[in-house]
C-alpha cells in the first residue's frame, strides 16, 4: 500500500493536516518550550541552542522522504473552530507489510487537559486500523510521563515492556515504556476514546 502524498483527517474538534508544507514557526515554539517538552528533553537540541528554522525544514524533508517510502506519516494538528495550531501527531514508524506502526503526538501545553490528546489518539488510531488496516499500534513514552501513562491505563491500552536507559537526557539515561493496542481491541477502545474526547 502506498501512502498518499498529502492527507487531511478530521475529528469533531481537530483536523490532522499532512502535506509538503508545515507550520514551522509554531513547531519551533513547541519544541523549544521546557514545559511542553518536559518528558521529551532529548528532542530539544539544547547543545545546539534549541530548534531554529533550518533544522526544522530539514527534519520535515526527512519526514516527507519516510512518507514517500511508506515507513512514516506525520501531521500538523489544528483546532477546527479557530484554526489554531495545536501540535503535531503521527506515525514515526510504519511497517505496512507486517501491519504495525508507532503513534505519537506533541501538543502545545496551552491545549492540555481539554480532550485534545484523546481526540488525537482517536483520529490517528481510526486511520491506523480502519484505513491502513494495521494490526498493532505501539506508543513509547518516558517512564516519568505519569499523565500519559494514566491515560493509557484508563482507556485500556496495555503496557508491554520497559526499555531500560533508552534515551540520554541531560547527562543521564531515561527508561521508556512501551504500550500497545491491537486491531481486535479497536472497537472497544474507539468507544472509550469517543466518550472521553467529546
Amino acid at each position: 500500500m502506498k501512502l498518499p502524498d498529502s492527507l487531511e483527517l478530521h475529528g469533531p474538534r481537530l483536523k490532522f493536516v499532512n502535506g509538503a508544507h508545515s507550520n514551522f514557526q509554531e513547531i519551533q515554539k513547541i519544541l523549544n518550550d521546557e514545559i511542553t517538552m518536559q518528558y521529551l528533553q532529548f528532542l530539544m537540541r539544547k547543545n545546539e541552542g534549541g530548534w531554529t528554522l533550518d533544522p526544522l525544514i530539514e527534519r520535515h524533508q526527512k519526514r516527507r522522504e519516510k512518507q514517500a517510502e511508506g515507513v512514516g506519516l506525520f501531521f500538523d494538528v489544528y483546532e477546527i473552530a479557530t484554526s489554531r495550531f495545536v501540535g503535531t501527531a503521527g506515525f514515526p514508524s510504519l511497517e505496512l507489510d507486517h501491519r504495525r506502526g508507532e503513534f505519537g503526538l506533541i501538543l502545545n501545553r496551552n491545549f492540555w487537559r481539554n480532550g485534545f490528546g484523546t481526540q488525537c489518539h482517536l483520529i490517528g488510531l481510526s486511520y491506523a486500523f480502519e484505513t491502513l488496516n494495521l494490526n498493532r499500534v505501539e506508543f513509547l513514552t518516558s517512564i516519568k510521563n505519569t499523565p500519559l501513562r494514566k491515560f493509557y491505563d484508563k482507556v485500556g491500552i496495555a503496557q508491554e515492556s520497559i526499555r531500560k536507559q533508552y534515551y540520554l537526557e541531560n547527562g543521564g539515561f531515561v527508561d521508556f515504556v512501551v504500550y500497545a493496542t491491537f486491531q481486535r481491541e479497536w472497537e472497544t477502545l474507539k468507544t472509550k476514546l469517543s466518550a472521553r474526547g467529546q
